[in-house]
């Protein structure tokens, strides 16, 4: 039973013995590439005090002002629906 389950597992050991006691294994960090740059960003995000949503340059700019259209557009269509809903047409005869 025991070898079907590591046989089908999802989990990937990467680096580290996952057997080791959690109080001998502070300052330990997975030497992943990807856990490496986040652990980066972080460090950035965290020394450098600024706009939040404008840290990453370009890709928050676009997504801030995606968002500010998307936003308006929504409102816009909403009130134009309150306006139709307030003053139907007159019925044809």
């Amino acid at each position: 039973m025991q070898t079907a389950l590591r046989t089908f597992s999802t989990t990937i050991k990467r680096s580290g013995d996952l057997r080791q006691p959690i109080a001998t294994a502070k300052g330990v960090v997975p030497s992943a590439p990807g856990y490496q740059r986040i652990q980066q960003l972080q460090t950035e995000w965290a020394s450098s005090p600024g706009l939040v949503w404008q840290k990453r340059g370009g890709v928050d700019k676009l997504s801030y002002y995606a968002i500010l259209i998307v936003s308006t557009v929504g409102v816009g269509y909403g009130i134009l629906n309150l306006y139709k809903m307030t003053f139907p047409p007159a019925p044809a005869e």
